[in-house]
């Protein structure tokens, strides 16, 4: 059985259950919270911000049995919710995943019905969703929240170009946009895809970027930071101010309680709380630099200028 044919079965299963899912086990709506949205370059740090938040703070997150049973997101929900209460302080990550069934997850199989077209496609990032799907994306986000009150917190890379779509279907929602050194970012990038993560395109794929798969790998991984870096800011930039936060991943790792204290006081207003007890480390170890030759091949990329400039 191919790789897409057994996808295929999966998401078919999920699309089938999901009606009988939210007849039988949708709690109604409580409240209108904003859904937090956290934004950025692959492998920017947007992991660990999302670990620091859901553990500090009392939110909604996605587990990852919802990669594989999101079709049954309220069961899930219901049949687990006293371990989904909070996430443990667990602050490793590879390449994204956070180990265990019931960690905070990407979740992205539960937003393709909205921004996915198809296999060997673009992600799809819509300018605006038709009324029908953003009352669909409106309802079954307030469905999730209902089951602990809470807001739900969101972290997925291929949502980075999708902020028009989901600002006008959530309107409370809001975004925080991790940034990091950009060569520190593709030298991230680069030793994934030496873990093991191999084909034509890794991770989000800014649109044209048809145009630049045949690069040399150096270039590519530039370019793809460069674009996804600007296409966010440039979209969070057209939402008013108060609907967005910056974050630098070297702030983060440098001083995360500050960094929590700071994001809780932008969004205390909204409902969001946080733990008493929280047990933050006082700072998180930096990947160390890589080598001189590695960092001059990055810098030395056309794409560099506007993936610095973009972090600024």
């Amino acid at each position: 059985m191919s790789t897409h044919l057994a996808l295929d079965l999966i998401h078919g299963a999920n699309a089938a259950w999901r009606p009988l899912d939210a007849k039988l086990f949708a709690p109604p709506p409580k409240r209108d919270w904003a859904p937090l949205f956290v934004l950025g370059a692959p492998r920017s740090g947007s992991t660990l911000l999302f670990q620091v938040l859901a553990h500090s703070l009392r939110v909604t997150y996605l587990p990852r049995l919802f990669n594989y049973a999101y079709g049954a997101a309220h069961l899930v929900m219901r049949l687990f919710a006293p371990a989904l209460k909070r996430h443990r302080p667990v602050f490793v990550s590879r390449l994204g995943a956070t180990p265990g069934l019931l960690s905070p997850t990407e979740g992205f199989a539960f937003w393709r019905r909205w921004f996915w077209k198809g296999h060997d496609a673009d992600h799809y990032y819509p300018a605006l969703l038709s009324p029908a799907a953003a009352a669909e994306l409106r309802d079954t986000v307030r469905a999730i929240e209902a089951h602990r009150d809470a807001p739900l917190l969101v972290k997925c890379p291929y949502l980075a170009l999708a902020v028009p779509p989901l600002a006008d279907a959530l309107p409370t929602s809001r975004f925080v946009f991790i940034a990091r050194d950009p060569i520190d970012d593709a030298v991230s990038i680069l030793r994934g895809r030496e873990s093991g993560v191999r084909g034509d395109w890794w991770s989000v794929r800014p649109p044209d970027y048809l145009a630049h798969r045949d690069e040399p790998e150096t270039e590519q991984i530039m370019w793809q930071i460069a674009e996804t870096t600007n296409l966010l800011r440039a979209q969070l930039e057209a939402l008013p101010h108060d609907r967005w936060r910056l974050v630098r991943y070297e702030d983060l790792c440098a001083r995360p309680r500050e960094v929590v204290a700071e994001l809780l006081a932008w969004l205390a207003p909204l409902g969001f709380e946080a733990w008493p007890d929280n047990a933050l480390p006082e700072q998180f170890a930096a990947s160390p630099k890589s080598d001189a030759e590695l960092r001059q091949r990055f810098a030395a990329s056309p794409s560099y200028p506007r993936a610095a400039s973009a972090v600024r």
